[in-house]
């Protein structure tokens, strides 16, 4: 596990950001970055990096045609797009950060891995063996993974990160989690940490249930309780879920059009909510963002048929149906530049 650096002289708590009844982010609201959030979270969701679609790899074709038309280039297979820097796994299984390195956020960890997330100042992966390692700031034990654990999946905020392991029970570390609120008990299927509230996916008596905690001041963690959703996407001060059915249902802050979906044409297969701004994977593979656009962050490239699709704080990222990495909006660190 690469060691994460700790700065003791940089307050890690964005106590400018203010409590979250305010309707100001303060400094963490940074012009350069547009609005600012996690998640996460990445989903973050980011307990959800998307799908690992193989299907861009193509198949062997031996009909005896030409070789080049019989293969499809090797493809990123995760991403995830955090608040100045951005990670990704390429075709050969390693990590690829780019963007900010001032808390060494991008100076990644060597090895095999089938997912990452991206987050404040850190980020985290997991490997084959479900073995999560985290690297970047670590002021408030965001990095200091809990040992002789193994995980199914990971998501990272700001002051801290959350796992889902193979028990299917939450484990977080780090700074507050969800405003020192406990995550609920277990089985669950995927967990997204963003600022001052998390989210999950209930796997007990009354699966694909959304159940949040942490912060409510804008009603982030009021989901319908009658509805199953097969993912949630945590955002700074929203949150968003996608029904069995490929709806989209938000809720919380919607001073930038965070919660207001648009009418989708045909059933959503994923979502990703950071920061103010969400992005949704219609069946067809294109893409349809809302809420915070100040810096193109929910204009997505045109005419790309996409097989993931994450949300950043002033970027966003995906991965084509080439296997192709693209991001958009921010670059002022080179977040939105992937290798």
């Amino acid at each position: 596990m690469l060691g994460c650096s700790a700065q003791p002289g940089i307050n890690d708590d964005d106590s400018s950001l203010g409590d979250d009844d305010d309707s100001s982010l303060g400094d963490d609201d940074d012009s350069s970055l547009g609005d600012d959030d996690d998640s996460s979270q990445g989903d973050d969701d980011d307990s959800g990096s998307g799908d690992d679609d193989d299907s861009a790899l193509g198949d062997d074709d031996d009909s005896g045609g030409d070789d080049d038309d019989a293969t499809s280039p090797p493809a990123w297979t995760d991403l995830s797009a955090g608040r100045t820097h951005s990670c990704g796994i390429d075709p050969t299984g390693a990590l690829q950060c780019w963007g900010d390195n001032t808390d060494g956020q991008t100076t990644v960890p060597t090895g095999t891995f089938v997912q990452v997330s991206a987050g404040w100042y850190h980020s985290c992966a997991l490997d084959p063996a479900g073995v999560v390692s985290c690297w970047g700031r670590n002021t408030d034990g965001q990095c200091n993974v809990p040992q002789n654990l193994l995980f199914s999946a990971v998501s990272t905020g700001n002051l801290s990160s959350c796992g889902v392991t193979l028990a299917g029970e939450i484990e977080c570390w780090g700074g507050p989690s969800g405003v020192g609120i406990m995550p609920p008990a277990g089985p669950v299927t995927s967990v997204t940490v963003s600022y001052r509230h998390n989210c999950t996916l209930n796997a007990n008596s009354q699966p694909g249930r959304a159940h949040c905690w942490g912060s409510n001041a804008f009603g982030q963690n009021d989901f319908d309780a009658a509805n199953t959703y097969s993912q949630v996407s945590a955002g700074f001060r929203h949150s968003c879920a996608l029904t069995t059915g490929g709806e989209v249902h938000c809720i919380g802050q919607n001073d930038l059009g965070q919660t207001s979906v648009p009418t989708m044409t045909q059933p959503v297969v994923q979502i990703s909510s950071r920061l103010d701004t969400s992005c949704a994977r219609l069946q067809d593979g294109t893409a349809v963002c809302w809420g915070a656009n100040n810096q193109g962050q929910a204009t997505p490239p045109a005419g790309v048929i996409w097989t993931q699709l994450e949300s950043g704080f002033a970027q966003g990222c995906g991965i084509d149906e080439t296997g192709v990495p693209l991001c958009w909006g921010d670059d002022s660190f080179g977040q939105a530049s992937p290798p």
